[in-house]
């Protein structure tokens, strides 16, 4: 009866919204849906009410859905578009067991330019944990602020870059410990102790609180949380697994609410959300009676296809691609979606979607994987529902170019966009992107050899004195300090005063920069940096080396430029220590203390 008088309050401000809203000034004509399930309402001589993109478009396309379920504006507006998830610390590698945020800041800004609305960061739940996942533990909980923290201070930077950004948090199981269940399934650890175990789900909920307090200070206009990355309740037999996980929902909802009343929060459907092997979403999850509430599902219904040269099925390899032939089903698929979002009033996104690009002739044709995305942007986009790709990190599906001869490896440092699907997704595609990559690697390299500070208006709003300390992170090493002293500001010129500077790393006879006397950069009037310094990070013994022969065993002796960006509010300055690729790439930071 409860769920009865809800429909029926909905339905009723559903009718109320749709008054007078027709081009006209009429009323819109009111009809039976074709499954008899729920109203359509049409304008003018419109007769279709079968739940088609296209009077889906009639009724959602002032994203009222989004306002009168109390969505903010701007995340609705980025929501309802194009977005990227990342994966880079969900991953076994290395960044699953880093505390600090394993995104390359450049990266996300450059994704953010590129025109995707919105960027998740997927962040593996496993490592906050104990061992049997039932409490966060001291080491937990350093381990989490750490993580969250450093997540928290790279999206405070970009926004300064981007403000009308949305970032999202989504945590996910799994990451690196996986194990064959006896029905062949494979499944996290994790997911099963938290299916089975009440301190398991407690447990959860604790870490979304420190979240939430850790995160408390982003506006609510451009964070939102994804309160579980594909729940899959495979390992529960009960027959009311959706129920279950809405009353379980609604308590991580009410627990992250406690601490951020006005923060938007994402719920996906049971099953990894995956409603078109399930027959519908609503099989999957139904609207909680909480608002400010946006309904995520996955889709990946023609995975022999989509990824035929990975996951073991390993067809249409050797340039012989499988046929391609889904546009009706992916058609009526995202359909379901647009009818769940109607019948119910809320919001939807299509949290995931990926498809493999090519390489090296295996994969999916690039004009196929093109024609099969234009049909759900066709078709969700229009009724404002929107769409996040899987994933900015994951080679094979990567919405930027494979790379040829290491097409499953990490994907390039130099995102070039894949040009047939980022036009189907209406993003942008600079003229760098039209080279070839080889091309693309020479420009790119000559403009990161060093900022032209000339160019820069410098300002002297922030003129003074400030400490910092040089932190040096390599590859599979801690990261540690290798240097102090102070940054002098004078009409917006940057330079590092000559008294009480330390710089450990200048003890090696090679290197030529013993003390800062090569730094020089340039702040704005909005506390924007850009520097230049010619600096060797790897010197004295810190075991930063390149790769010959297969072995790191070769010492990088020679001084680098190395450019220079951040903002003095975020209080942080980073670049990159390049020789060769893959690890031999160290990262450094000054970190700016208070104004003397």
């Amino acid at each position: 009866m409860k769920k009865l008088f809800l429909l029926l309050i909905l339905s009723f401000f559903s009718t109320q919204s749709f008054a007078g809203g027709c081009p006209d000034g009429s009323d819109p004509v009111k009809s039976l849906s074709a499954d008899g399930t729920y109203f359509v309402y049409n304008c003018g001589s419109s007769n279709e009410s079968n739940g088609s993109a296209n009077s889906s478009t009639v009724s959602n396309n002032d994203s009222s859905v989004w306002k009168e379920n109390g969505v903010s504006p701007n995340v609705a507006k980025q929501l309802s578009s194009v977005g990227a998830n990342s994966n880079a610390n969900w991953t076994a590698d290395s960044a699953f067991l880093s505390t600090t945020v394993s995104n390359d800041p450049y990266k996300v800004d450059q994704v953010l330019d590129d025109g995707w609305s919105h960027y998740v960061y997927i962040v593996s739940i496993d490592s906050f944990l104990s061992k049997d996942f039932k409490k966060v533990g001291s080491i937990g909980k350093h381990w989490l602020h750490e993580k969250i923290k450093s997540i928290g201070e790279q999206i405070s930077q970009i926004l300064i870059e981007h403000p009308n950004a949305v970032f999202g948090i989504s945590l996910k199981g799994g990451g690196n410990s996986f194990y064959k269940s006896p029905e062949g399934i494979t499944r996290g650890y994790f997911l099963t102790a938290w299916e089975k175990d009440l301190e398991v789900r407690k447990a959860f909920q604790e870490v979304w609180r420190l979240i939430s307090e850790d995160l408390k200070h982003i506006y609510e206009n451009n964070l939102v949380f994804n309160i579980m990355n594909e729940p899959e309740f495979e390992y529960m037999k009960a027959l009311n697994k959706r129920e279950i996980w809405e009353e379980w929902s609604t308590e991580i909802v009410d627990v992250i609410r406690s601490v951020s009343p006005d923060r938007t929060l994402i719920i996906e459907g049971i099953h990894k959300g995956l409603w078109a092997r399930y027959d519908g979403p609503e099989n999957l999850l139904l609207p909680i009676d909480r608002t400010n509430i946006v309904y995520g599902f996955h889709y990946y219904q023609h995975a022999e296809w989509a990824f035929q040269d990975t996951h073991g099925w390993m067809q249409g390899v050797s340039g012989n691609p499988m046929p391609y032939n889904y546009e009706q089903e992916v058609k009526a698929h995202m359909n379901q979606l647009i009818r769940y979002s109607e019948k119910y009033n809320v919001p939807v996104v299509l949290s995931e979607i990926g498809v493999n690009g090519q390489c090296d002739g295996n994969g999916p044709v690039p004009e196929d994987r093109a024609k099969y995305v234009s049909v759900v942007y066709d078709t969700l986009i229009p009724a404002n529902i929107g769409i996040t790709w899987w994933a900015i990190e994951s080679p094979p599906n990567s919405p930027y170019q494979r790379v040829s001869g290491n097409c499953y490896g990490n994907i390039d440092k130099k995102l070039i966009p894949d040009e047939a699907l980022f036009k189907v997704l209406n993003l942008q595609i600079g003229d760098v992107s039209l080279m070839n990559v080889k091309d693309y690697d020479e420009a790119l390299d000559l403009s990161e050899d060093e900022f032209d500070l000339s160019a820069i208006k410098a300002s002297d709003e922030f003129d003074g004195k400030y400490a910092f300390k040089l932190i040096s992170n390599p590859p599979n090493i801690t990261k540690h300090q290798i240097g102090s002293g102070y940054f002098e500001i004078k009409s917006g010129f940057i330079t590092v005063a000559t008294q009480d500077r330390v710089l450990t790393a200048s003890s090696n006879k090679f290197v030529t920069n013993k003390y800062y006397n090569n730094f020089e950069g340039r702040i704005e009037a909005n506390g924007e940096i850009k520097a230049n310094f010619f600096f060797n990070p790897c010197a004295n013994g810190s075991r930063c080396y390149v790769q010959e022969e297969g072995k790191y065993n070769v010492a990088i002796n020679d001084d680098k430029n190395i450019t220079l960006l951040g903002n003095i509010k975020t209080h942080k300055l980073t670049g990159e220590f390049t020789k060769g690729s893959g690890p031999d790439i160290v990262k450094i930071t000054f970190e700016l203390e208070d104004r003397n």
